[in-house]
């Protein structure tokens, strides 16, 4: 018998988040959407200049999201509905609550990175 094939942390990837930095192995990107508080994004390294990471499934009925983290890593964070992109904010707090647009025309959400702290986020809600 041989081994043809062995991959030790891959990335995993899922259609709700995309960008990066990539998390930390058993702290991917997904993980902050799962509605678990012991699971959590924590990226592998600090975010280069001008990296995003983008939430793409908003629920349509959504008014409102939260952002729990335990790291102030200072990210805009920016709305796009309809094309068009609105900053909504800093992730400045550990606790972050951002209107959405009453008409679910939200189709994304970016958190835009700035410095050299490595983003750690708990949980990503939507309500």
């Amino acid at each position: 018998m041989t081994v043809s094939d062995f991959a030790v942390n891959v990335d995993v990837t899922c259609k709700e988040v995309s960008g990066g930095p990539y998390g930390e192995y058993t702290c991917e990107a997904y993980r902050m959407l799962d509605n678990d508080l012991t699971t959590f994004y924590r990226s592998e390294r600090a975010p280069a200049a001008g990296e995003t990471l983008t939430i793409h499934s908003i629920p349509k009925d959504a008014a409102k999201m939260t952002v729990l983290q335990s790291s102030l890593c200072g990210a805009d964070v920016i709305l796009i509905a309809g094309g068009k992109e609105t900053k909504l904010g800093t992730l400045d707090q550990y606790y972050n609550t951002f209107n959405l647009p009453a008409d679910g025309s939200a189709d994304a959400v970016v958190f835009k990175w700035h410095g050299d702290t490595i983003p750690y986020i708990n949980e990503v809600t939507f309500r």
